[in-house]
């Protein structure tokens, strides 16, 4: 899941610690399947929040032809990675979302 819905981790040990979820762009992404080749390979998968940030285990799964992904709708998306690439540098974007943040980080 995307780490914006607990603010990055900000919002530990306080109550509420997520928001809502009507609170969150429709089309933006919530989950994606996280990519499992070095430097994190299986720790891919070690708990269940992904950061878009690439540096942070924010890549995606190369698996398929292309980034496959769930918004906060429901909805399922396969995106090529080019524009898995350009969503990771747009803040605020479909990535980084944080509906209380200017950045959306």
């Amino acid at each position: 899941m995307n780490d914006v819905v607990v603010a990055r981790g900000r919002l530990l040990n306080q109550r509420p610690n997520t928001y809502k979820l009507g609170a969150f762009n429709p089309v933006a992404y919530l989950m994606w399947e996280p990519d499992e080749r070095p430097p994190f390979g299986p720790n891919a998968y070690d708990d269940a929040c992904n950061s878009p940030d690439p540096g942070d285990n924010g890549g995606v799964g190369r698996r398929h032809n292309g980034a496959v992904t769930m918004s906060f709708s429901g909805h399922v998306d396969v995106i090529n990675f080019r524009k898995w690439e350009a969503e990771q540098r747009l803040k605020p974007g479909l990535l980084f979302c944080n509906p209380f943040t200017k950045d959306g980080l």
